[in-house]
């Protein structure tokens, strides 16, 4: 996973972690900044709205504590009242990014896009799951994509590293060989 957003936000997540982490509530919190996050990703306007000027500090909390007031715990809550008197509910939606990359950090959690030329039953991608985490050492989540252009085999992408085991790839370096 790559870290998205700014320094602030980053320094911000960092704090609100090391908390739940000392309250021993990284999960729950970790499940609601997802949510979060994935409102702010369908929602572009709502960092706009609450970036403005316009709209004072206890405002933005009462719209932000609308909106995620059934699928936020306690640690949460206090962090939108804790963003608002520092000015910064802006950052909610890059906060919730980054809390949840430094959750799958400390869990050693990663994704794994895994590209196919077909769809994979669930026992194969079961199974293509257990190798990548076992070879990696690390727990997967796998998104699994299609693309009829790789022929056959698998392409993974993970970590900045990309495995083509696709039947395209080794027809390429076939033919690259004969040539020489």
């Amino acid at each position: 996973m790559v870290v998205i957003g700014n320094r602030a936000a980053m320094r911000y997540a960092k704090s609100f972690f090391l908390l739940a982490k000392e309250k021993k509530q990284l999960d729950a919190t970790n499940k609601d900044f997802i949510y979060i996050s994935q409102v702010f990703k369908e929602n572009p306007d709502l960092t706009l709205i609450l970036d403005s000027p316009v709209i004072t500090e206890n405002q933005k909390l009462d719209i932000v504590e609308k909106l995620f007031e059934e699928n936020s715990s306690g640690l949460v809550k206090t962090s939108f009242k804790f963003l608002a008197e520092k000015r910064r509910m802006a950052l909610l939606g890059g906060i919730s990014t980054e809390f949840s990359y430094l959750y799958d950090v400390d869990r050693n959690i990663t994704d794994a896009d895994v590209i196919t030329a077909i769809a994979l039953s669930e026992e194969q991608k079961d199974r293509v799951t257990k190798m990548i985490s076992e070879k990696s050492g690390k727990t997967v989540r796998m998104n699994e994509l299609t693309d009829a252009s790789i022929l056959g085999g698998l392409v993974i992408k993970m970590d900045d590293e990309i495995y083509d085991g696709s039947l395209r790839n080794l027809l390429t370096r076939m033919s690259k060989t004969l040539k020489n």
